[in-house]
């Protein structure tokens, strides 16, 4: 009973801090960067520690069916620019480890980052309306009675009356031409800093002190901060990881393998499942629910 009940105090922390941090930078659009009039993209690629919050969440509330949301770490052992024992101490390691927890979350297929967006989308609007003194807090939501936009737009979370004019930040996965408009905008010649230093720290497993591997090949993905920002403010856009798209199979941005076969002549990576090189960010906008 009683770790049930951390774990229930764990998830609400989750839900606040979550949503807290998203209005640190910019609380006209919680957590993103404006870009245009009502179009914000995130600052960086979605990390592995974004990833296990969702993941966290979706097992209190789903359980084990949360599970087939777990990247697919086997993708590590198709990178051939590291040593066979490399690739297999990062299956085990990559998205579990301290070290990688800033790292690029990959692995990850288009159903599951779409997935990734609406969770993010229904987590902000609730932690919105509860600010805004429209619901109360619930400390006991499971599958049957979590809170979700449908919800509660349909009267159906707690018998709430719902506010048909509140509107709330909608995240998603960028256009292909969206994700040009970005690429578009010019690079800035500053990095990110980082422990108070400059230097760009590649995936190596000897570049700290601690780190629970020490062998000697390294790849060129780096923590989501830890790049150069274009001039609005967003990082790796086309280095890093490619990134998923809301086309299904399209990919936008370079990455780490520096392999430009695997573009076509529209610069664009084409893929049918998840890899070791493909991530992804959230754009968005506000929106009136309008179902």
């Amino acid at each position: 009973m009683l770790v049930k009940l951390i774990s229930r105090f764990i998830l609400l922390l989750l839900i606040f801090g979550l949503a807290t941090s998203f209005f640190k930078k910019k609380k006209e659009a919680p957590g993103m960067i404006k870009v245009s009039n009502n179009f914000y993209a995130d600052e960086t690629e979605i990390s592995n520690k974004h990833w296990r919050e969702f993941i966290y969440w979706q097992n209190q509330v789903y359980g084990e069916s949360s599970k087939k949301l777990l990247p697919d770490t086997l993708t590590w052992l198709a990178c051939n620019q590291l040593s066979t024992k490399d690739r297999e101490a990062l299956v085990e390691l990559y998205l579990k480890h301290p070290y990688y927890q800033d790292h690029p979350v990959v692995g990850v297929g288009y159903e599951e980052a779409v997935k990734y967006c609406k969770w993010r989308t229904d987590r902000v609007l609730e932690h919105l309306l509860i600010r805004a003194g429209k619901i109360q807090v619930h400390r006991n939501q499971d599958s049957s009675n979590c809170f979700t936009i449908e919800r509660y737009f349909d009267g159906n979370y707690f018998n709430y009356q719902p506010d048909m004019d509140f509107r709330y930040f909608s995240y998603r996965l960028p256009t292909p031409q969206e994700f040009n408009n970005l690429l578009a905008i010019k690079t800035s010649i500053q990095k990110r800093k980082i422990f108070g230093r400059k230097e760009l720290f590649p995936l190596c497993f000897n570049s700290f002190p601690n780190h629970p591997e020490k062998t000697e090949t390294c790849i060129e993905l780096f923590s989501v901060y830890m790049s150069q920002k274009n001039e609005i403010g967003l990082i790796a856009l086309d280095n890093n990881v490619s990134e998923l798209t809301s086309q299904e199979g399209i990919c936008k941005g370079h990455n780490y393998t520096n392999d430009t076969t695997l573009f076509d002549a529209n610069n664009q990576l084409l893929y049918t499942k998840p890899t070791c090189y493909i991530g992804f960010r959230c754009v968005g906008e506000w929106v009136k629910w309008n179902n």
